[in-house]
């Protein structure tokens, strides 16, 4: 698996990457939940828009040698997010499998 920083902040930039990270996020908030179908709405784009300017923002004027440093940082977070959560996916994935046999 070959996660840069670099790449993750150009993918966040974009309204797929933005808009998957902050529905994740917000999914997991109960205040969320509770929120009208259009609250939510407002609140997804408020979010998708800040993260993706961000991203824009980090890309463009934060120091390339500060990106290069903490990279490595970012890989170890990132790498190990993919695994909890995928393993948590694969984890119902199967339970649900074995509950339908």
């Amino acid at each position: 698996m070959d996660i840069t920083l670099q790449g993750f902040l150009l993918w966040l930039g974009t309204v797929g990457g933005s808009g998957t990270v902050v529905s994740f996020i917000l999914e997991q908030i109960d205040w969320f939940q509770s929120l009208s179908e259009k609250g939510r709405k407002w609140v997804s784009f408020a979010g998708m828009a800040v993260l993706g300017v961000l991203s824009h923002l980090v890309l463009t004027y934060v120091p390339q040698d500060i990106l290069f440093a903490i990279a490595p940082y970012f890989v170890v977070i990132a790498s190990a997010f993919v695994s909890v959560f995928s393993g948590e996916i694969l984890h119902k994935m199967l339970k649900k499998e074995s509950k339908e046999e």
